[in-house]
């Protein structure tokens, strides 16, 4: 039976038994991921904390074991010779699972300007090692927004 004005009990209504997907009262299921409602059955998923895999990027939900990537921990940018017509000019690598990316000379040249350029003649000399370590782990954008902080303002940062 179908009603003009639903009278909502969580998530569904008294009168004609509709169910709305709001206000449920989920139950956590003991020993899993899921919480279902007890009102019209509806089941989710909530994982538990995730910890890091040794050895690996992923991360291990402590309940249930599903997997998810992790963060990467990049070591080293290193390059090859190329003739700037490439797309392609380097490749960064994960010091735990060993994966390697590629990034483009746009970006290898950024980053050979913050760490050459920036960190060598503009950052405190005792700190130059610990920023071109984290340097390895920040986005172009992460890196621009660095770069600003600490070169002098009339100089600009392009990237």
């Amino acid at each position: 039976m179908a009603c003009l004005f639903h009278k909502w009990d969580g998530c569904k209504c008294s009168k004609c038994g509709k169910i709305r997907d709001e206000q449920h009262n989920f139950i956590q299921l003991e020993g899993q991921c899921k919480q279902k409602c007890s009102v019209c059955d509806k089941v989710i998923i909530k994982h538990g904390n995730f910890s890091p895999v040794p050895e690996n990027c992923l991360e291990k939900c402590d309940v249930c074991g599903e997997t998810r990537q992790g963060n990467h921990e990049w070591e080293c940018d290193f390059y090859y010779e190329h003739d700037r017509t490439t797309e392609s000019a380097g490749y960064r690598k994960c010091a735990r699972c060993k994966v390697l990316i590629t990034f483009g000379f746009a970006e290898y040249v950024a980053r050979k300007a913050y760490n050459d350029i920036v960190i060598e003649k503009y950052a405190p000399e005792e700190k130059r090692e610990e920023m071109k370590q984290e340097a390895k782990g920040l986005t172009l954008e992460e890196i621009g927004e660095k770069a600003k902080k600490i070169l002098p303002p009339d100089m600009p940062w392009g990237y």
